[in-house]
């Protein structure tokens, strides 16, 4: 009560709380960076907020420098798996014509294959956005899921991201890699329980039934039941184009790798001039030229040298089989932003994207897509005009007929996670009808926003969802006295039309 006469302004709230639409486009990637700092602040283990690849390099630094040995090889020309530490990885065959005929020489990793950096350039390159980045370390340290399986757990206390994404899961050893993304799954839907995985099949660069092969086989069979739902594969793995042979150098081989490229030029020319066979004899010189003269001497052998530029094609060759997560992150983003996150992220066709590593038919398909054990796996496909297309919108949870579409399962996650963070305005309100009526016309009104915006299904509200709350309709004079407040929402998602069926009937004729 005012106690001096006069005139007092009371402002009236005019409209009802509202209900905010959670993030669905934000990602967390977890993985190993060149560098990890903000300042003088260490970012490892620390989920960042990003916005852009530059930001990216200035917190994060660039891409990891790997180093390959080059021996003479009988395999064929092509991509070949190795098994590195039980984890298969792509290498590159290439076959180089001299004066005493054709050698084929085979180029093989001889460090640690890092994938953050190539996944993040495919996020960006593929309509992605803001993310968040968790470093586990340099490029100095040994992938470990123990790291990775850390970083899930550090990002608990983060309440924005809505897709996690491990690239480098597919550098371990397959149990391993089985194990971290089977913790991505419990995180997402048992923890969380408002984020989705995107997964990646480990050795997904070979064909389904090639030497080597079996990845997907392997890959279900390494699944746990819990949470699949709340996760998505694809297959298989993308020739990308974001690394190309100016990205490299003699710096990118070890030693003996040198010394085999310095004979390869040599045999390349009939007589090599003094001047530049003095270039070509720093090739085996210990240790490597400093940056300035390094490039230098790339130049020049670039430019004397077809054979030199061939060796770094095939170089790039070797870096272009990427797991496709971050690809796909950037997908989601770019689907959701576009057209929301009820639109099933498929039938788009990827940037920087040659091909994928392996050509899937409408036969392998059918097993990808609709498997007896329901572990859908979604396909990655290149069709003639089109090309390299996502063609399928399953979870992990294909035999589910409630949470099989991509698009459902995360459309559900954005309205629980929506409708969570709105009703904690209402902890310790009064348990009565004045609460009900408001949490009511909240709720009611978001989702018509939703369905006028295409999310529901339904010609009218009442179809497209429903909302009880109150005593007698989501509650019993029970649950009041113990200060349970319960409503309850239902809504009709609209799913992906996954089998488009068109019947055509011959006319008779008339006349």
């Amino acid at each position: 009560m005012e106690k001096t006469p006069g005139v007092y302004v009371v402002e009236q709230p005019a409209f009802p709380n509202s209900i905010v639409w959670s993030e669905t486009a934000l990602p967390a990637f977890i993985g190993y960076t060149a560098k990890a700092r903000d300042g003088q602040r260490s970012l490892v283990q620390v989920p960042t907020r990003i916005e852009t690849l530059s930001e990216f390099q200035e917190y994060f630094g660039g891409a990891p420098e790997p180093v390959f040995a080059i021996e003479t090889s009988t395999a064929s020309e092509g991509v070949v798996p190795l098994t590195k530490g039980g984890a298969a990885l792509p290498q590159r065959v290439f076959k180089v014509s001299g004066e005493s005929g054709d050698r084929t020489y085979q180029l093989t990793l001889t460090g640690v294959d890092y994938a953050l950096y190539g996944a993040i350039r495919m996020f960006f390159l593929n309509g992605g956005g803001t993310c968040y980045i968790t470093s586990i370390g340099s490029y100095e340290d040994p992938i470990e899921a123990a790291q990775m399986m850390a970083a899930l757990d550090g990002l608990k206390s983060e309440r924005a991201p809505a897709l996690v994404v491990i690239p480098e899961a597919t550098r371990l050893p397959h149990a391993e890699a089985m194990k971290v993304q089977n913790h991505m799954l419990t995180h997402c839907g048992e923890e969380v329980r408002n984020r989705f995985a995107i997964l990646d099949v480990p050795g997904g660069f070979l064909p389904l039934d090639g030497p080597g092969g079996k990845s997907v086989e392997r890959f279900r069979a390494g699944l746990t039941p819990k949470a699949r739902s709340y996760g998505a594969d694809y297959y298989p793995w993308l020739n990308a184009t974001v690394f190309t042979a100016s990205d490299f150098s003699f710096c990118n081989l070890d030693m003996e790798g040198r010394k085999t490229l310095k004979a390869m030029l040599e045999e390349s020319v009939e007589d090599v001039p003094d001047a530049l066979q003095a270039h070509v004899d720093t090739l085996a010189e210990q240790p490597l030229p400093e940056a300035k003269e390094a490039t230098a001497l790339d130049q020049t052998l670039r430019a004397a040298f077809p054979l030199y530029g061939t060796v770094m094609h095939a170089i790039a060759d070797a870096r272009k089989a990427l797991p496709p997560s971050g690809a796909m992150a950037g997908v989601y983003c770019m689907v959701d932003n576009m057209q929301g996150v009820w639109k099933a992220p498929a039938n788009v066709s990827l940037g920087a994207v040659r091909s994928p590593t392996v050509d899937v038919s409408n036969r392998d398909q059918e097993d990808l897509n609709a498997p007896l054990d329901g572990m859908s796996i979604c396909a990655i496909r290149s069709f003639v005009g089109r090309g390299t297309m996502v063609w399928g919108a399953r979870t992990l949870d294909g035999n589910s007929k409630e949470w099989r579409y991509v698009p459902v399962r995360r459309l559900a996650n954005m309205i629980e996670e929506s409708v969570k963070r709105a009703l904690e305005a209402f902890v310790f309100e009064p348990n009565d009808t004045a609460t009900w009526a408001s949490i009511r016309g909240m709720i009611e009104e978001f989702l018509t926003n939703v369905w006028k915006q295409g999310g529901l299904s339904g010609t009218t509200n009442g179809e497209a969802f429903q909302v009880s709350i109150g005593l007698g309709e989501s509650m019993t004079a029970e649950d009041i006295r113990n200060g349970d407040l319960k409503a309850i929402v239902g809504f009709a998602p609209v799913r992906p039309g996954e089998f488009v069926i068109l019947s055509i009937q011959q006319k008779m004729q008339t006349n």
